[in-house]
């Protein structure tokens, strides 16, 4: 090491916060947590790495530090760009101060500035995951999904074992409505990493999405074994059941859910759903008047608990909600008004 190098290093090391150690190689270890300070420390700090830069007097080493000193800055409020510029000046072939640079930009919401440095590390390396990754979310931050979708096609086409982009190509696909590309690109992930709970549950969630809840339903009692307190996976794994008529298998997973949740007010309408399938008149009720609490009454919980009340031979409550019925379904529930009217007229004293 060079005698201002050393210096350089003394000079870094002074202003170190934290504890943690980071190693760069075999001979050379110094702190990064807490790496840039407030106030003058940090001004100094990134005069002190200009100079070195500059006077180009620490050759390849320099161009390591500049990299963690980069990634450092993420912790800080410096700009990036002149500093970016620097460090890449000691290796134009190396893409670790771009990608840094990059990463920094993007925490500032520096969107276009992050992409150029992005494509300055693909102009090095054209398959890079790590830039071809960044590009692809910055297009969806953008909603541009489809050269999102093309950018991360492309990686997938070069690196078919990376998990991560399939991943992350799955979801986009998801968003864009293509669920049945989504759930090639889900289950191929999978393979690569068959114990990742999370692409289990995003794939489960695609399943449902596409209507196909067969396939959704085993994923999901997968999930239980790991997650057995997961509301939103009892949540789904309901209305899943629901989907195929499985009404008591449903009943009991929403009732799981709201015991994991009990604010959890749009399980208390599916559950109102499933136990009148069961012919559970009164959990109906209660489960619909515990969902008024949470949420605003719709066209279909007047009804529902309309026709709870009439099967308890609850005329009155069964009228009022009726009424409450007719008065806010504006037609859009023809078979359901029809019965509606035809059982006020049994169920309501006549005029003489």
């Amino acid at each position: 090491m060079k005698p201002f190098a050393g210096r350089f290093i003394e000079r870094i090391l002074q202003f170190a916060r934290g504890r943690k150690s980071y190693r760069m190689d075999q001979n050379v270890e110094f702190t990064t947590k807490g790496f840039i300070g407030p106030g003058k420390g940090r001004v100094e700090l990134l005069v002190a790495l200009h100079i070195t830069c500059k006077d180009g007097c620490i050759g390849n080493f320099g161009g390591k530090v500049a990299h963690i000193l980069l990634h450092a800055l993420l912790v800080g409020k410096c700009q990036a760009r002149p500093f970016s510029r620097e460090a890449a000046a000691f290796d134009p072939r190396d893409p670790e101060p771009h990608l840094a640079a990059a990463a920094l930009h993007e925490k500032a919401n520096r969107y276009s500035d992050a992409q150029q440095e992005y494509q300055q590390v693909l102009a090095v390396d054209p398959k890079s995951a790590q830039a071809l990754v960044g590009i692809a979310n910055i297009y969806v931050r953008g909603q541009r999904l489809t050269e999102a979708r093309e950018t991360l096609s492309k990686l997938v086409q070069q690196r078919p074992d990376y998990a991560e982009g399939r991943i992350l190509l799955g979801r986009i696909l998801a968003m864009d409505g293509k669920n049945d590309e989504a759930i090639g690109e889900f289950r191929a992930a999978l393979k690569l990493e068959p114990t990742n709970a999370a692409v289990e549950k995003e794939l489960a969630n695609v399943y449902t999405n596409a209507g196909k809840h067969a396939e959704a339903q085993p994923l999901f009692e997968t999930l239980l074994r790991t997650t057995p307190n997961d509301a939103d996976v009892h949540y789904a794994l309901g209305q899943s059941y629901m989907r195929q008529k499985k009404f008591p298998e449903a009943k009991e997973q929403f009732l799981t859910t709201v015991k994991l949740k009990p604010n959890y007010g749009a399980a208390y309408g599916d559950l109102a759903f499933a136990a009148n399938e069961n012919k559970e008149y009164e959990l109906v009720i209660k489960a619909l008047d515990v969902r008024a609490k949470l949420l605003p009454e719709v066209p279909i919980t007047y009804f529902l608990r309309a026709t709870a009340y009439d099967h308890l031979r609850a005329y009155k409550e069964a009228s009022q909600n009726y009424h409450s019925f007719l008065q806010i379904a504006e037609g859009k529930f023809p078979d359901q008004e029809w019965q509606a009217r035809h059982r006020l007229i049994a169920i309501e004293p006549k005029k003489k």
